[in-house]
């Protein structure tokens, strides 16, 4: 009879021969790896990669940096295993945002590598952090690509498209002028006046809602919800610190508290009920729904988009705080650079006249206060790494190997500084995009990346643009604007920092 080895040797056998094809897998892996080649970037370390080498703040200036230095337009990082690839040039950014966009057009899903690469794009994946556990993960801004992502896509694009910019021009001119009476009489607190203007423009754009003080307090829950947001915003803060302040977060948002208790949406239905609503986004996306469809998810659909609309939260960067912020940009270079003001007032002053106030009409007219605001836009953006993106596929650029579920980042403010596009780009010289007194069009213009690319391209952009034209011009014809010219004042040089506009 013959004899059969032990158990326990055939046990052995087997976990040899299991943990010898396991290695070879391994190394096969390994060497397929290998073969693919990442994009350049610094070395990293051990399980933390990158997280040493990335700056807390003004991280688009270290990453146009890394670019000259690797000289390659895209670069790679890698933190905590995931890969952050990150784009700095138009060339990079449009090929794979907008020629590839149907792989290119998610957002990431890790908080915790959105604070590491970029505190600004770190709130707002906080943000959708927060409304998920609150059961809100419906603001199509951060909603992963795809059908319903579509759906709210198309409910804000047939609002906010191009040629119907004009229709909420009459409530923009408005907002301006209320800004700029109350420059008049109170120009310490500009950019508060900035902002709430913005806040009522967009509220009455939403909801037909006028910027009475009675319906202040509607601007406050967003302004609140916005807030709670900035707060998170601290450099080196890891979630861990930050989650105690999701208590503060306001029931504005769409899902629950926005849906139960938003008072300017029941006073818009209440206003439609009783047949003297004023023309808003929600007034007209209700009467133009699809009786044959599903009319309370058209409903939801609309009351989500109208939310994300009055609290400002778009795919680039929030309205709310783009239009007062770049307005604020422009008044910081206007004080530094007086010359630039004086060429403006001289250019108002030959097309309107004295004493008289812009309007949209006169854009074509007016070369050199368009160019002034294109070099705001470009000078110092408010959105230099847009929103995150996060790949879906394993791609290939220019022989790079790009690996599924990487964070992708837009480094706008490498594109607006690119020497070879804007010759002493550090410099304010709106007279870069004129020629003979004209617009150039040979010239890169900032806005194709300004609000963001590809599919995820902000639909607010015209509205945006416009609301920001307008009041610099009726500011560079209303006002000169100047340092205190006091002995007892202590003045200082304006500056710009990370997260804002210091003075």
């Amino acid at each position: 009879m013959p004899l059969s080895p032990p158990m326990d040797s055939m046990h052995v056998l087997t976990s040899i021969v299991v943990a010898a094809a396991m290695l070879v897998a391994y190394l096969a892996a390994t060497a397929a790896r290998k073969l693919k080649t990442l994009p350049p970037g610094p070395p990293g370390w051990p399980i933390i990669g990158n997280l040493l080498d990335l700056p807390k703040e003004f991280q688009w200036h270290k990453y146009k940096e890394w670019s000259e230095q690797y000289d390659s337009d895209i670069i790679h990082l890698k933190v905590f295993g995931t890969s952050i690839i990150v784009l700095s040039s138009l060339e990079s950014i449009s090929t794979l945002l907008e020629g590839r966009a149907s792989i290119y057009s998610d957002r990431p899903k890790s908080t915790m590598v959105n604070e590491l690469c970029d505190l600004p794009a770190f709130s707002v994946i906080l943000l959708r952090l927060t409304l998920s556990r609150m059961g809100y993960d419906r603001v199509f801004a951060f909603m992963p690509y795809g059908p319903l992502w579509r759906s709210h896509r198309k409910a804000f694009h047939q609002e906010f498209q191009p040629q119907h910019a004009s229709r909420h021009h009459p409530i923009e001119a408005k907002a301006t002028h209320n800004l700029l009476r109350h420059l008049l009489t109170n120009p310490q607190q500009w950019f508060e006046h900035a902002r709430h203007e913005a806040g009522s423009a967009i509220m009455n754009i939403a909801y037909g809602l006028e910027g009475h003080p009675e319906n202040d307090h509607f601007m406050q829950i967003a302004e609140e919800a916005v807030s709670s947001i900035e707060k998170a915003s601290i450099p080196g803060t890891f979630l861990v610190d930050i989650i105690p302040l999701l208590k503060y977060v306001p029931a504005w948002a769409p899902g629950a508290g926005f849906q139960r208790k938003a008072e300017a949406w029941k006073t818009t239905l209440d206003d439609l009920a009783a047949g003297n609503a004023k023309p808003s986004f929600v007034s007209r996306s209700l009467a133009a729904m699809d009786a044959t469809g599903d009319l309370k998810e058209q409903e939801r659909i609309i009351r989500e988009t109208a939310a994300v609309i009055y609290a400002g939260i778009c795919h680039s960067a929030r309205p709310r705080l783009m239009v007062p912020s770049t307005t604020g940009i422009f008044m910081m270079a206007a004080l530094l650079h007086p010359e630039v003001q004086a060429k403006a007032h001289a250019e108002l002053d030959s097309v309107l006249g004295k004493g008289h106030l812009p309007t949209f009409a006169d854009q074509e007219s007016l070369p050199y206060v368009m160019a002034v605001v294109k070099e705001t836009f470009r000078w110092e953006t408010v959105s230099p790494l847009a929103v995150p993106r996060q790949v879906r596929q394993d791609d290939e650029y220019k022989g790079y190997h790009i690996p599924k579920g990487s964070i992708i980042l837009q480094n706008s403010w490498a594109v607006f500084h690119d020497e070879s596009v804007y010759p002493d780009h550090l410099a304010f010289k709106p007279e870069r995009f004129l020629k003979d007194g004209r617009l150039d069009p040979t010239v890169q213009d900032p806005d194709v990346v300004s609000f963001g690319h590809g599919r995820r391209i902000c639909p607010g952009k015209t509205m945006g643009f416009d609301s920001v034209w307008l009041n610099v011009a009726s500011i560079l014809a209303a006002f000169d604007i100047k340092k205190v010219a006091k002995p007892d004042i202590h003045t200082v040089e304006p500056k710009l920092v990370s997260l804002g506009i210091a003075w």
